[in-house]
């Protein structure tokens, strides 16, 4: 629902289909159970054909945003490498500011776990040793309780993250809608400057 907030936001643009395998190591023994990697070559190409897509079809700037760090390389090899090819039309921008859950994609910027703190939620981020955060499941929540499987949570006594409780389920998805509204704010003042910058230096 991020991408759908700041394309409203923006008034102008469309939400592409998502990529929903991340860039990695696909032989690498300790993936997490499920897990689905592309190598970099393969992810690159992926993100490559669909913005090639995307200029055929008209569109005049093409924006690349990820929500994974090992996408992040990647995204922004291909904006280059599509910008100098095309000679900057349409526009490709890679969004690094986007990717900001628990460590600044830009040096001093903002992160979700300073947003968690400073509306006064406690948590102990990394204390439970799993690859979450308290508000990464409230965005997840905010789209669909079933994306946690909250009522399996639930039945299981699972219902804390790093100190947190995500019960009752209203005050959780609450925090994520603020978070997906927080995170769009900064992807579209970032879009908004890449697009300035472009178009200054034509």
């Amino acid at each position: 629902q991020t991408g759908e907030a700041i394309a409203r936001k923006l008034g102008n643009a469309l939400v592409a289909p998502i990529v929903p395998i991340e860039a990695g190591n696909p032989e690498n023994k300790y993936l997490e159970w499920g897990s689905l990697y592309f190598t970099a070559d393969t992810f690159q190409a992926v993100v490559r054909d669909m913005t090639t897509s995307l200029k055929s079809q008209g569109f005049k700037n093409i924006i690349l945003i990820g929500d994974s760090g090992g996408d992040t390389a990647g995204l922004k090899a291909v904006a280059q490498e599509l910008t100098a090819k095309w000679n900057g039309t349409p526009g490709v921008y890679h969004i690094p500011e986007y990717y900001n859950w628990s460590q600044p994609a830009v040096p001093g910027g903002p992160t979700v776990r300073q947003f968690t703190t400073e509306n006064g939620i406690p948590e102990k981020f990394d204390s439970d040793g799993i690859h979450d955060d308290y508000g990464l499941t409230s965005v997840l929540m905010a789209g669909n309780p079933k994306n946690v499987r909250l009522e399996q949570r639930i039945a299981a006594n699972k219902t804390t993250i790093n100190g947190i409780s995500i019960v009752p389920k209203e005050k959780t998805i609450e925090f994520g809608r603020k978070v997906v509204e927080w995170r769009a704010n900064i992807a579209v003042e970032a879009i908004k400057k890449a697009l300035a910058t472009r178009q200054s230096s034509q």
